[in-house]
Formats: C-alpha cells, sequence, structure tokens
C-alpha cells in the first residue's frame, strides 16, 4: 500500500476520496448519538440564535471563533447534528489533500507523494469523537498553514519574510482553539536555531499573534462584555476540571501504536542519509512542534478523549511520512503501515459497535464509547422541545430540549448560586430567569427550593414534577 500511493497520479486521488467514503459513510449514516461535546455546541448556537450574547447569557467555556462557526452553521441548516458531522468528513478530507499539496510545493520529501493524505486522513479517524466538527479540527486548518509557513523561512532560498503571517494565523488558531496559543514557542525556537530572524521579526511575529487576540477582545469589549470574554475563555481553565471520556489503558490501545511509530521515526531519521540540509531543518522543526503541542494540549483541553492527538495530527502526518519513505525494509514498510490502517480503522468501529464484544466473543471491552456518548435520561418524556435549566452537573437534559437562562455549566454557575442571601447575587438570578423563564427546572443540587423559599414571585411559576420532586415544572 506504501508503493501505490508513495506516487502521485489523479486517479490515485479518486482511489483515495472512495476509501476515504467507505471510511466515512458507516458512521454517517449509523447516526450514533449525541456526543457530550456536540450538545455544548448546539446549546450555544440556539441560544446565539435566539440574539443572546456568548458568555454573558450563557456560561460555558467554548472559544468565541468556534462559537461563531456552529452558529453560522445552525443559522444555514436546521438540522445540524448531521451537517456538523458532514463538514468535519469534509473537513478532514480536504486538510488532507491541503498538507499534501503544500508538503509537494516545499520540497520537505525527497519525492512527490500522496502518503501524507492517507495518513492524515485514518490519522484523524482513529476514535469516535473523532468524526465531530471539534474545534481543534477547525484549527488544524490554521495550523497547517503554519507549519507551511515555518518550512518556507527555514529555508534558505526564501525570498520574503513570513513571521508576521506566522504570528497572526496562530493567533487565530488559539482562538479557536486554546491549546494552540502556547505553538507560538514553537517558531521562537525553530528561528532562533535555523534562522537569521532579527529583533524587529520578533516584534512583528509577537504583534500580529496579540493583535488576533486583541481584535477578539475589542469585540467584546464594544458590547461591554469583555470581563465575560476573559472568564468563560480564558480563565474557565482553572476552575472547570479535566473531564476524562477515556480510562488509562484507552488512551494506550488507541495512541500505543502511533507512538511506537514515532519512536521508530526518530531512530531511522536520525541516521537517514539521503536528505538535504533544508528537510533536515523541516524535521527538527516538526520534533519541537510535537514537543510543544503535547503539553499545551495536556494543559490547557479539558476534555481528555481521542481529540488531545487532533491538534498534533499535521506534524505527526509529517514524521511518518518521513519514515515510510525512508525505512529501507520494504516488505517490513509496508507491514508496519497497514497496522496503522488497521488500528485506526478498528478502534474507529470498535468505539462505534463494540466489535470485540458483539463479534470477537472478547470479554474484555477495548474501549467505552459511553464515556463519550450521551445516554437517555429517565424524564426525557418531560424535557422534550422545553427550554431547561440544569442546576447541577447532568447535562443530559438538554438534549431533549434548549437551553434556558446563562447556567449551562454548573462548575461555571455553581458559586454564583452559593450565597442566595445576598441581596446582589439574588436579584442577578431573578433577572436571568425572568428574562428567558425556563419550562423546566432540574434541581440536582438543591438550589431552586431554596431560591423559592426566598423569591416567592419566582416560585409562583414553578410546581413539582410529580413523579420527581426534584423536577419543577412551569405552570
Amino acid at each position: 500500500m506504501v508503493s501505490f500511493f508513495k506516487i502521485n497520479a489523479t486517479y490515485k486521488l479518486i482511489i483515495l476520496f472512495l476509501l476515504f467514503l467507505a471510511l466515512r459513510a458507516p458512521a454517517l449514516w449509523y447516526n450514533f448519538p449525541l456526543t457530550q461535546q456536540e450538545l455544548v455546541w448546539i446549546s450555544v448556537a440556539n441560544k446565539m440564535m435566539e440574539g443572546e450574547a456568548l458568555y454573558s447569557h450563557i456560561w460555558v467555556h467554548i472559544s468565541p471563533i468556534a462559537a461563531f462557526i456552529y452558529w453560522l452553521t445552525m443559522y444555514i441548516a436546521n438540522e445540524t447534528l448531521l451537517v456538523y458531522r458532514i463538514m468535519a468528513a469534509v473537513l478532514i478530507f480536504l486538510q488532507a489533500l491541503f498538507i499534501n499539496q503544500l508538503f509537494m510545493q516545499r520540497d520537505v520529501f525527497p519525492e512527490r507523494t500522496l502518503l501524507p493524505a492517507i495518513i492524515y486522513i485514518f490519522l484523524s479517524s482513529l476514535y469516535i469523537d473523532s468524526f465531530i466538527l471539534t474545534p481543534a479540527l477547525l484549527a488544524n486548518t490554521a495550523l497547517i498553514w503554519v507549519l507551511n509557513l515555518i518550512f518556507y523561512q527555514v529555508n534558505e532560498k526564501r525570498k520574503q519574510n513570513v513571521y508576521f503571517a506566522i504570528g497572526a494565523y496562530l493567533g487565530l488558531a488559539g482562538l479557536i482553539y486554546l491549546p494552540n496559543f502556547l505553538l507560538i514557542i514553537v517558531p521562537l525556537f525553530v528561528f532562533t536555531l535555523y534562522s537569521n530572524a532579527q529583533i524587529q521579526n520578533y516584534i512583528g511575529l509577537f504583534f500580529a499573534y496579540f493583535f488576533a487576540i486583541l481584535i477578539s477582545f475589542l469585540v467584546f469589549y464594544l458590547g461591554n462584555r469583555e470581563a465575560d470574554f476573559f472568564v468563560f475563555f480564558f480563565y474557565a481553565i482553572f476552575i472547570i476540571p479535566k473531564q476524562f471520556q477515556l480510562y488509562s489503558w484507552e488512551f494506550l490501545y488507541l495512541f500505543a501504536y502511533t507512538l511506537v511509530l514515532i519512536f521508530m521515526t526518530f531512530s531511522v531519521l536520525s541516521t537517514a542519509k539521503r536528505y538535504n540540509n533544508y528537510q533536515n531543518r523541516c524535521q527538527s522543526a516538526s520534533f519541537i512542534w510535537l514537543l510543544v503541542s503535547i503539553p499545551s494540549v495536556l494543559l490547557l483541553d479539558l476534555t481528555w478523549g481521542a481529540n488531545l492527538l487532533v491538534s498534533l495530527i499535521p506534524v505527526i502526518t509529517f514524521l511518518l511520512t518521513h519514515f515510510f519513505l525512508t525505512f529501507k525494509n520494504i516488505l517490513l514498510k509496508e507491514v508496519l503501515f497497514l497496522v496503522l490502517i488497521f488500528n485506526c480503522t478498528f478502534f474507529y468501529y470498535d468505539s462505534v459497535w463494540n466489535i470485540g464484544v458483539k463479534y470477537l466473543n472478547n470479554e474484555q471491552v477495548w474501549i467505552h464509547p459511553e464515556s463519550t456518548l450521551l445516554d437517555a435520561h429517565p424524564e426525557a418524556e418531560v424535557f422534550k422541545g422545553k427550554k431547561i435549566v440544569v442546576l447541577g452537573y447532568d447535562t443530559r437534559p438538554y438534549q431533549y430540549g434548549y437551553a434556558s437562562t446563562p447556567y449551562f455549566n454548573w462548575y461555571l454557575a455553581g458559586s454564583h448560586w452559593e450565597h442566595l442571601d445576598k441581596y446582589n447575587r439574588l436579584i442577578d438570578i431573578h433577572k436571568a430567569f425572568m428574562s428567558d423563564l425556563p419550562d423546566v427546572i432540574v434541581d440536582q443540587e438543591g438550589k431552586a427550593k431554596k431560591l423559592f423559599s426566598i423569591a416567592p414571585t419566582l416560585a409562583a411559576y414553578y410546581e413539582p414534577y410529580q413523579k420527581n420532586k426534584n423536577i419543577y415544572i412551569r405552570k
């Protein structure tokens, strides 16, 4: 398979597309349940469709540009869940072609090849949450361009500097997916080691980087929402605990083989002699990128799942392509490549259908997709089509209706409800309810009962649900 895709040809692009379609179509056809992340995006988009301001009227940690894209998608297409997933599939295929074309233009490999495209596609299809339109996936388009510009800048034959553009695209990538902000370290190290950058070049890099953040800040400042932007986009990472969607052994199952190939790449490239000075610089830049991006994702991403790999895929694609082009044992190389394809395909299908349990009679479940997917709520009929507020951490009710009031994320909203005896706090909550009165209140933390005892005018709108006293229904 390596030998087939090693040479670039038009008809092989068609075969690549058919292969991608065969890989992705089953998930789109199966229409697996809503994921926890998708619930957040749809809830945010619904609130924005109602004309509510991001962060001020829905307290949630999400990037502003990603929120705008989810809103725009809902504005254009009402049936958003399937559209989001189709957009994710289309975006991955386009990114695969994009990164393949850029690598060929930059001559980073000794030969023109389609290997980057196929490796990118399969690494982007490792697990069930790889099939949703995550902010990390959206940001990858900007990151691929940044990687391309870094390769251009370390080329001794370059005709112009692109420091400003690199800073601007890194700032944009960070506004889509927060961990990308730390990648500014990569060009600093790379240009210090492999470029004759002057102080004015670094000033241009940082100016463009912070200018992108400043523009976003000014948008919220003009709406008198700059404090909300800071708290819910930046400071929220210190408030919300990390959500582990996979067990430790599941991380090992999913990523072990890819890590083995990366270590083999280090070994092979360290002794390879077929590359020129420019290509060696590109390889070193990729290693630096990998070393910086791993801790940035681990520190700043609040959802620890298979999506941790997404922002690393462009640089891993670059390194693995070098490995499969350089490795001399032809038979072993083909086997290693086929195992990579099988590894990604198997764990994707296993995460969707639990192949190991249903078809292989394996008692040990390799992947637990229920930690990523939302299961049904026992009181689902009460919530269907209603405006809901959940005073607690279990957000499952929102999948049946619409989020009401700003208190979507209880990690961010919980402290706001701690001192209901304070007049200003009570007034804020009362205004939030009256401006967007929910049809159903799910009182998981016992806050609504205390609120009703203090605010009888608000209590007059609701009555307890007969089957569950922790649920209040609007009269």
